[in-house]
C-alpha cells in the first residue's frame, strides 16, 4: 500500500496554516484520509489526479487564488478533476466474512 502523506515539497514551500489555503488543506486532508483508511481502495487514476494537482499547484508557486470564484486555471482544473473523481475512483472494501 502506498504511503499517505503530504508531499514534502508542499510543506517546505507553503504555510499550511494560511487561511487562504483552506481548499488546499481540505483536498490534502481528503487524499490522506482515503489513503489511510484500510476500508477504502483508491485507483491509480485517483493517485495520478492528486499528483497532477500537486504538480500544477507547485508550478503556480502555491498561488491559492485557483479556488476563487470564476478562476479557470490549470490548477483549478486539476483541483476539480481530483475532487470529481473521488466518487468513481475510491471503492469501499467490504469486510471479510467472519469464520
Amino acid at each position: 500500500m502506498e504511503s499517505s502523506h503530504i508531499p514534502k515539497r508542499l510543506t517546505r514551500k507553503m504555510s499550511l496554516t494560511c487561511p487562504d489555503h483552506t481548499p488546499t488543506l481540505a483536498l490534502l486532508n481528503l487524499h490522506a484520509t482515503i489513503k489511510a483508511d484500510i476500508r477504502k481502495e483508491a485507483s491509480e487514476k485517483f493517485t495520478a489526479l492528486f499528483m497532477e494537482f500537486v504538480d500544477r499547484f507547485e508550478t503556480s508557486n502555491f498561488n491559492p487564488t485557483y479556488s476563487d470564484y470564476g478562476h479557470n486555471t490549470l490548477v483549478t482544473k486539476a483541483y476539480r478533476e481530483f475532487c470529481d473523481c473521488v466518487g468513481d475512483e475510491v471503492k469501499v472494501i467490504p469486510p471479510s466474512p467472519k469464520p
